[in-house]
This record gives C-alpha cells, structure tokens and sequence, in this order.
C-alpha cells in the first residue's frame, strides 16, 4: 500500500513536465540567472527598446519579472488587493514601480541571493513566465538562444495545456496540430503547422513575430486566433 501510494506521489509531483518540484525550481533559478547576465549586457538604450511583449519595452518586460520573482504570496496578495484583485491593473502598477527604480534594482532582484517569491510555490507558472519573457527580450536584437529542452517542454506543456494562464494560448491552438522541429513535441489535431519549439511556445504566448517562423497549412487559421 505504501509503495503504491509513494509510485503515486512520485508520479505526481514528476508530472506533465517530466521533472520534480526539485528540479523545476533548479531550473528556474537557473533562468533567472540567465536573464540577468543577458540584462546586464545590454546598452541604456536596448533597455528602453520595444520588446516581443506588444505594449512593453525591454525594462517593462524586466520590471515585471523582478517584480513577479522576487514577491512573496502575502505581498502578491496585498498587491492583487490594492488593485482590486485585477490581475491587469495589479501587474501595471507593480511594472511601473520597477520601472521607476530602474535597472539597478531590476538586477539586484534578480540576483542569485534573492529569493524565488510567489514563484517558489508556483513553479511552473514562474519558470514559464520566465522563459518567455526571457525570449520578448531577446527576439527585437536577434539574441537568439539554445534554451534547454528540459524548461522548453515545461512552458509548452503548462502553456498549451492549462487554462487561466492569461495568454490565450488555449485559443490559439483550437483546431491545429503543432509539430515542433527541432524536439519530439506535438499536440492538437488538425491542419498541420510546424516549427521550431521556441516559435511555437511563442506563437502560443500571442507573440505575432513568431508566426512567420512557422509553417504548414494550419498556419493561416492560427494567425486567425491571434485577432
């Protein structure tokens, strides 16, 4: 029974993303890092350029990762409070304040001696905000990067297959079938649309851009889902 039941945890806690609650947290501690090194070798002006993220520039993008990753539950509950539990309000107040400090304090919250915050409870969530955020920063210069696979397949699977995250990404895959290139990944049914893993997570993020790394004959219908 004991051994039943501890296959059962260990199952659970491996989940749809095919690692620990341990290692999630690793990698996403190891993401913020990464985030940061890149923050740190831009120039003032890259920081005030527009991102992948529509309505945001390279710093907001920053001053809403700073602000998610470093907050604790009871500060996100307050903060969700003083906006009147509007997640869109909440998140525009909480990027102006990190704006208004700056990229200094942008990058001492992102430093490897803070803590996770809300983020170390919703691990998913935050290693998937990370990575796509990450990837709104780098995509305007070309940065492109070699994410590892294993935090690719975490955002893809949270993003394509659980609702509430905001993204709309749920939408946007009704009724095709995404077929990544470069990884074993696929889901949905319907006309075909292939690409590289990372367009498809950002193509399913509402990022516009990656849209025209991907192809096959669902793709005219998926742009459609972006309206």
């Amino acid at each position: 029974m004991r051994a039943a039941q501890a296959a059962r945890t260990a199952s659970w806690s491996l989940g749809r993303w095919g690692m620990s609650q341990a290692e999630l947290g690793r990698q996403l501690y190891r993401e913020r890092a990464e985030i940061r090194v890149y923050l740190g070798s831009l120039s003032d002006e890259q920081w005030h350029q527009p991102s992948s993220c529509s309505g945001w520039n390279v710093i907001e993008v920053a001053a809403h990762l700073a602000g998610f990753l470093s907050v604790s539950v009871v500060g996100l509950a307050r903060r969700m409070a003083r906006a009147g539990f509007s997640p869109q309000r909440a998140n525009a107040r909480d990027v102006a304040t990190w704006t208004n400090r700056g990229a200094p304090a942008i990058l001492a919250a992102l430093s490897d001696d803070q803590p996770l915050g809300v983020a170390e409870v919703y691990r998913t969530v935050g290693l998937t905000e990370a990575v796509i955020h990450h990837q709104d920063m780098r995509r305007p210069f070309g940065e492109r990067r070699a994410i590892p696979e294993i935090r690719l397949r975490a955002a893809l699977g949270l993003i394509s297959h659980r609702p509430g995250t905001g993204t709309g990404a749920l939408r946007r895959r009704r009724g095709v079938r995404l077929t990544a290139t470069d990884i074993d990944w696929s889901i949905g049914s319907g006309p075909l649309v292939t690409g590289p893993s990372e367009a498809i997570l950002m193509a399913l993020a509402g990022r516009m851009d990656a849209l025209d790394e991907l192809s096959g004959e669902g793709k005219a219908l998926l742009a459609e889902h972006f309206a």
